[in-house]
């Protein structure tokens, strides 16, 4: 087996881009104060991630790459 290489022309371009758990959360109904609780966020903390999450997917949109948004429920969490 030989070692793995990143530039193997066999790979995908365009790999999938997956969302933060933050705004995974977020956009299946987990409240924001909930989120800093269970993650010990502040404020600022949970906005600016929420910030570059979208900043990164609409990124991923441009560039036409899928995009995997696994749910996180109250359940998981």
């Amino acid at each position: 087996m030989s070692d793995w290489n990143p530039d193997d022309p066999t790979l995908a371009k365009t790999a999938p881009h997956e969302l933060c758990g933050v705004m995974r959360m977020h956009r299946n109904g987990i409240a924001s104060k909930e989120i800093m609780s269970m993650l010990r966020l502040r404020g600022t903390q949970l906005i600016k991630t929420l910030e570059v999450a979208t900043e990164a997917e609409n990124k991923a949109k441009e560039s036409r790459r899928p995009i995997h948004d696994a749910l996180i429920t109250k359940e998981d969490s």
